[in-house]
């Protein structure tokens, strides 16, 4: 059997020579000389990106190579690349909440939290602590006493203003975060003499956006002694979301039952993007027309504002090309990405719509050209996982990826597609509680259907038993990852949904890592190194993908003391090393 790579690379070079063939054909034809009149469904564009492909799999590339590749360069318009700046993945929620826990302790006076979410639970404690627990700390408490001790504490929390009104789930979310904010606004501090709710100025209900969209970026914003560092990523302050592997802890139903997610720590200059986000988020809402005052229970006038770096006495960083001599030669180049629709304030009546005072008219769709980007450019293989795989009301067709991913598995690139088996609990009045089960009708007529019948194997559909798998990552090549809070579908790549993401590429091992650890906590293996090598690695997903000696190295992976395994094939059917019995649960 030949090794996968190696059959990559023969597949690209026939494509490279018929694409250069049906080129020399029409010119024949133009030119009045014989020649087979063909259908010229790849552009001259597609052979340079073929080439570009091959030439990169035969030789290291650098920094600047995969920069170009695969993430947003050459426009004044493109956000900006970073590559003096620190970047590192978070798998689920436990770790990301200690993250969260220390940064806001370690704030003082002068220092800045800035928190934005979907939805928020005041009552939360960011150590896991139950609300029985003597110990229990709820985040409302956390964040006033740091308020009253001089810390620049801000929320900006989703705040719909027709689904906010909705009791319970019909909310979608809404509805709790007016709760939160009126929990957090009248929170009195122990630390306040005076015995004021530190927070009443400082909560701000975000109701801008399209009509069935939502404000759906998760960020915090933390500057402690000039430094500034940002957390982005899919994760909630719900302390359902306060979960790690083997994620069995919980029962939904009476199952055992758990929350796969994920984030990305920025620390340094980069971090920036995210408190440029968050100023133009706030700035955008409190200028709302009058409406805005009453959906929001207070008077924009009243909220606090948020500070700029120079008010939070921000020191630049030393980057390598400020000093090349002094500083370590850059491994990682990343950029914070943003999906906002057109609109700030949406209606069915066109002459009530309100555009923002400060992103084009069109909005932006600064995810939706990084992920065709990349996954266009991609040469071995294509993770993402995704709640629900499929389009969604609200979306709009223009921004799918779906014919990107069909196009990458035509060249013989490996698409892994991996979503929930279980449904997000507040999601459930509109889906089953089990999803996944078969493929679904975005997936094979947008990507199987129109793919020769030998490319279907190119293609593999997964669900995570017993898990709510909400991580938002896109992993390419242990080259290039995105993660943060934008879905697959393209509610998120429009606009429908306000998202922000943060995407990277690196000559260095910090993709290789995230995929091994994703994977790896998928397999429930006791170590993630195991799968290191991406070769290899891919016959986790299809024993074809791999050749027999890596399928026997595959067969004595370590697990897990009798953790069970969680992977179920949706589609297109195969025999896969990873394939437990359909109706194992965790």
């Amino acid at each position: 059997m030949l090794d996968p790579l190696l059959k990559q690379e023969m597949n690209l070079m026939q494509e490279i020579d018929r694409l250069r063939r049906l080129q020399l054909d029409d010119k024949n034809i133009l030119e009045g000389r014989p020649g087979n009149r063909v259908q010229r469904d790849i552009t001259p564009k597609a052979l340079d990106q073929a080439s570009e492909i091959l030439d990169l799999q035969r030789r290291p590339p650098t920094l600047e190579d995969l920069k170009n590749r695969y993430l947003l360069v050459g426009n004044k318009d493109y956000p900006r690349t970073f590559e003096d700046s620190k970047i590192t993945f978070i798998i689920d929620g436990k770790e990301y909440f200690r993250h969260v826990d220390e940064f806001i302790r370690s704030a003082q006076k002068g220092d800045a939290v800035y928190i934005t979410g979907r939805s928020f639970e005041a009552e939360m404690d960011l150590q896991g602590r139950s609300k029985d627990d003597t110990n229990h700390y709820p985040i409302a408490r956390l964040l006033a006493e740091k308020a009253a001790d001089g810390v620049d504490v801000l929320l900006m929390l989703a705040g719909g203003t027709f689904a906010s009104s909705l009791p319970g789930p019909l909310g979608f979310g809404h509805h709790e975060n007016y709760v939160a904010a009126d929990r957090l606004r009248t929170y009195v501090s122990q630390n306040s003499e005076a015995r004021k709710a530190p927070l009443a100025s400082r909560v701000l209900l975000d109701p801008t956006g399209a009509n069935l969209g939502s404000n759906h970026q998760k960020f915090v914003f933390i500057c402690t002694k000039g430094q500034i560092k940002a957390l982005v990523g899919g994760i909630d302050f719900r302390s359902t979301r306060y979960d790690q592997s083997p994620h069995n802890a919980m029962k939904q139903g009476g199952v055992p039952w758990g929350w796969h997610d994920a984030a990305a720590l920025i620390e340094g200059p980069a971090a920036e993007e995210v408190l440029k986000t968050f100023t133009l988020r706030w700035q955008e809402a409190t200028e709302l027309s009058p409406g805005y005052v009453l959906s929001n229970r207070l008077n924009p006038s009243e909220l606090e504002t948020p500070k700029t770096l120079e008010q939070l006495n921000v020191t630049r960083s030393t980057s390598f090309e400020d000093h090349p001599e002094a500083t370590p030669k850059p491994e990682v180049s990343m950029q914070v990405l943003r999906s906002f629709g057109p609109y700030k304030r949406d209606s069915l009546l066109p002459q009530w719509r309100e555009h923002w005072s400060r992103l084009p008219e069109t909005g932006v769709q600064e995810i939706h050209a990084c992920f065709t980007k990349a996954i266009d450019a991609a040469g071995a293989y294509v993770y993402i996982t995704d709640q629900y795989l499929s389009e969604q009301p609200g979306g709009n067709s223009e921004y799918e990826i779906f014919s990107h991913l069909m196009e990458a598995a035509k060249r013989g690139v490996k698409v892994i597609l991996v979503g929930s088996g279980e449904c997000d609990p507040d999601d459930q009045i509109l889906f089953p509680r089990g999803i996944n089960r078969t493929v679904n009708a975005d997936i094979r007529e947008k990507v199987l259907e129109p793919l020769p019948p030998d490319a279907w194997g190119n293609v593999a559909v997964y669900r995570v038993e017993g898990t709510t798998a909400h991580a938002k990552l896109l992993i390419i090549d242990d080259k290039f990852a995105c993660i943060g809070s934008a879905n697959m579908f393209s509610r998120s790549m429009s606009g429908t949904d306000i998202e922000l993401s943060t995407a990277m590429v690196t000559i260095g091992p910090q993709v290789r890592d995230l995929r091994a650890e994703e994977w790896g906590e998928h397999l429930r293996l006791k170590d993630p190194k195991q799968l290191n090598d991406w070769k290899l690695a891919l016959g986790v997903w299809d024993k074809e993908w791999v050749t027999p000696d890596q399928q026997e190295e595959l067969q004595s992976l370590e697990r897990i003391e009798n953790a069970k395994q969680v992977l179920t094939l949706v589609g297109p059917e195969r025999t896969a090393v990873a394939t437990p019995n359909p109706e194992t649960r965790p």
